[in-house]
C-alpha cells in the first residue's frame, strides 16, 4: 500500500502490523517489492499466512454491521 491510507488508516495500520500488507513509499518501491516478492515466493509462506489470517480475522463485518443496524431500520 502506498503511504497515503487517510481514509482507511485503521485498516492500513492493522494490516501493516499483523505482516499483511506492506507500506512503501512511491510506484517504484512498489514494483521491486512486488518482484521482490514474486521472486522469492517460497520466502514470502509468513506473508501469506499473515494475510490470509487477517482477512479471516476480519471476516464478516458487513453482516455484522447490517445486524446492528437491522432493529433500527424495522422501526
Amino acid at each position: 500500500m502506498g503511504p497515503h491510507t487517510f481514509n482507511f488508516a485503521q485498516a492500513a495500520e492493522l494490516a501493516q502490523d499483523a505482516g499483511a500488507a506492506v507500506r512503501v513509499q512511491d510506484m517504484a518501491q512498489a514494483t521491486v517489492t512486488a518482484l521482490q516478492m514474486v521472486r522469492f515466493a517460497p520466502d514470502e509462506s509468513a506473508h501469506v499466512a499473515a494475510c490470509v489470517a487477517f482477512s479471516q480475522a476480519h471476516r464478516g463485518a458487513a453482516q455484522r454491521t447490517a445486524a446492528a443496524l437491522a432493529p433500527y431500520l424495522k422501526a
